[in-house]
């Protein structure tokens, strides 16, 4: 009887240990580097980068903002491009990325909605216009690489 308890005890204290060991591998990408880099990008106003986690610890979701001073879709596809030169380096580039454009300086009071995406934006970017529905932009490690040694 006293091996089953001591069996079990060790199975417990296994789990705990493989989950403990396994979270610890999940850390976030610091977004602080990353926002100042694409703020200081060409034709970004500012930046504002997220990393959330849809449904479980180890889930990564980076989340940017940019604010544009122009809604052109040429002015937006230059932005996607500085930023994907801008994180391509870092480990948010690892993982699908969510931008988000908004016209103008951020603002205190304001939501951070984004704007919808011009039509042709995806197309111009290789990434199709698909990936650009409604007021995102979608991209993958494979987009940011590729968009980061564009031109």
């Amino acid at each position: 009887m006293r091996s089953n308890v001591m069996n079990g005890k060790a199975i417990v204290m296994a789990g705990v240990l493989a989950t403990v060991l396994g979270l610890a591998g999940c850390a976030s990408p610091d977004p602080a580097p990353v926002q100042s880099a694409i703020a200081t990008a060409p034709g970004i106003l500012d930046a504002r980068v997220v990393i959330g986690h849809s449904g479980a610890p180890w889930n990564v979701d980076p989340i940017i903002t940019l604010y544009l001073a122009d809604a052109s879709a040429d002015a937006i596809e230059a932005a996607v491009r500085s930023t994907a030169k801008a994180i391509s380096g870092d480990d948010v580039a690892k993982h699908p990325v969510s931008v988000f454009v908004v016209m103008g300086e951020p603002d205190a009071s304001s939501d951070g909605d984004g704007m919808p995406i011009p039509e042709g934006v995806g197309t111009q970017l290789g990434i199709g216009e698909e990936a650009t529905r409604f007021s995102m932009i979608r991209l993958t490690p494979d987009d940011i690489r590729r968009l980061a040694a564009d031109r």
